[in-house]
């Protein structure tokens, strides 16, 4: 059972099963959390641009466990984590913004779209 899922009515089954699969890989492969790829990105990055919330939880999730494991703050390994930049110098926190801001732009619903509406 998960600690972070007791209200199940809150958290959708697409959270839950990302959660999930993530923690199963993670936890094949702990150091993964912090494996970097040929752009630089740590999986944060991409769970993040994806805005993919399970997943972001489990790599963040894992950053806690290498840390307990190696003896170091827990939480200064999430903000860590949260800050690693890749070679862009976008942290998976700038990542996770590009994602909610190109989701306000591109709806139909969103001040932008209806503010061009209006001022033409």
């Amino acid at each position: 059972k998960n600690p972070f899922f007791t209200d199940v009515e809150v958290v959708s089954p697409n959270v839950i099963r990302a959660y999930s699969s993530t923690t199963i890989i993670r936890q094949a492969h702990p150091g993964a959390v912090w494996d970097r790829d040929c752009e630089g990105e740590i999986p944060l990055h991409a769970a993040a641009s994806w805005g993919n919330v399970g997943s972001v939880l489990s790599l963040l999730m894992g950053a806690v466990a290498v840390s307990n494991s190696s003896g170091s703050n827990s939480c200064l390994e999430v903000a860590r984590a949260a800050l690693t930049a890749d070679d862009r110098r976008k942290t998976p926190l700038d990542r996770a913004c590009e994602r909610v801001c190109s989701m306000c732009v591109h709806s139909k619903d969103s001040f932008l779209v209806q503010h061009s509406k209006t001022a033409s």
